[in-house]
């Protein structure tokens, strides 16, 4: 292939029983526009741009549509190409970008650090299938709801005192949310039901905490009175993310996508601790075991401005870093000119049109679609021009010193 291409990235997808049925939904709309060919009656619950080995996006050469390459096995192929001088010893590709749509509840669930990942991999690569760690960030496409990281001290004992928690926590005791949290997920059968059958009288008289108490109704009544994950609703904390607002999720962070889409970044990993909420491999011992216990809460984050035409999400790791490029809702100005200093890079195009111009030629591309620029490109002078109505983001690494002098200019 040409050293001076970039290409169209197409996508690959996830049909999860959590997905998306719905035709108008964010997911369906996005794949109608220009990948149809993915959309099945199946629900369809991620749609990936990246090259991890169990489901690899695929490249188009923007100079010869003829040319499509697998993502994963041309970074094998030829790194340099791909990644760039600075990161070709790799041959892995920093980050996994997603479009994700919750129609149903995701299980409740962490991401394992870096040891922790290495030591699961080994043990267990079926279920656990790299040694990566999976820090990420999920950002709104306009109405997410999700549960993330455990409730305040103080905010825990309201609950505690207010709802028939004795079963739970006897307060003759000492509190500890370790031990309640294991005691709960640990919990027999007949127990949880017992407990479900009285929380469920309680809130036929009372409801203290709407939005919670009705969101507990709806998850017993989709996973069943004995799953212990439908109690998480009470002890994490709930989040409702207008569009383009994020939380960041730092490894061994409990959580749950309740519903809405969004935008997800990761580092390049598939490896997803479970507990409830789920039908899938559960692994309650290793995910009580790796849980970040402390009460504090994960302030929402917004993207910040870093020109007339972009904002950036600040997060506390070099794997991956986005920025949202022009979305109505900014109070940009009318220039659209943005001058791509960033190698390798996804740009997903949600709304409107973007014209890339590079060596003197112009290509023009649409919403709906993805394009990958790689890290050889580092020395081209690459100019894209999106329309006023344009929203895109733009995904690349910090590995790559080069990118880092780059935010500095």
């Amino acid at each position: 292939m040409s050293q001076n291409t970039f290409y169209e990235l197409i996508p690959s997808v996830q049909y999860y029983d959590w997905g998306s049925t719905d035709d108008q939904s964010s997911i369906r709309t996005f794949l109608k526009k220009k990948h149809s060919h993915f959309l099945t009656e199946k629900p369809i619950a991620e749609v990936w741009k990246g090259a991890h080995p169990k489901n690899p996006s695929h490249l188009k050469d923007i100079h010869d549509s003829s040319r499509t390459y697998n993502f994963y096995q041309l970074i094998q192929e030829n790194p340099s190409h791909v990644l760039g001088e600075d990161l070709s010893f790799k041959k892995e590709f920093p980050f996994l970008l997603k479009i994700l749509e919750a129609e149903k509840p995701l299980s409740i669930q962490s991401h394992p650090d870096k040891k922790t990942a290495i030591i699961l991999h080994k043990k267990d690569p079926a279920n656990y299938p790299d040694s990566n760690h999976k820090p990420e960030i999920a950002i709104s496409l306009g109405d997410f709801e999700a549960l993330c990281g455990f409730r305040p001290h103080e905010e825990l004992l309201n609950f505690f005192y207010q709802y028939p928690t004795k079963e739970l926590w006897d307060q003759k005791s000492e509190f500890s949310l370790k031990r309640i949290y294991a005691n709960l997920m640990n919990a027999d059968k007949q127990k949880l039901v017992a407990l479900t059958e009285e929380f469920l009288s309680f809130l036929s008289e009372a409801s203290p905490d709407p939005i919670r108490d009705q969101w507990f109704i709806k998850l017993y009544q989709t996973f069943g009175k004995d799953d212990p994950g439908i109690y998480s609703i009470y002890l994490l904390n709930y989040y409702h993310l207008k569009e383009n607002e994020a939380l960041f999720l730092p490894p061994n962070t409990p959580h749950a996508y309740l519903r809405g889409s969004i935008v997800e970044c990761m580092t390049n990993s598939d490896n997803v601790i479970r507990a409830g909420l789920t039908s899938k491999f559960k692994d309650i011992p290793t995910l009580l075991a790796t849980l970040d216990y402390e009460k504090k809460r994960i302030s929402p984050l917004r993207p910040k401005k870093t020109n007339n035409i972009s904002k950036f999400y600040q997060i506390p790791i070099e794997e991956f870093y986005l920025e949202l490029i022009h979305s109505s809702d900014q109070d940009f100005d009318k220039t659209l000119f943005y001058h791509l200093k960033f190698f390798p890079s996804i740009i997903t195009i949600l709304r409107g049109n973007v014209k890339v111009i590079m060596n003197q030629k112009e290509w023009s591309f649409h919403e709906g679609q993805i394009l990958f620029f790689p890290g050889d490109l580092k020395h081209q002078e690459i100019i894209l021009i999106f329309s006023s109505e344009a929203w895109a983001f733009l995904a690349t690494t910090l590995l790559n010193q080069k990118t880092k002098e780059s935010l500095e200019l």
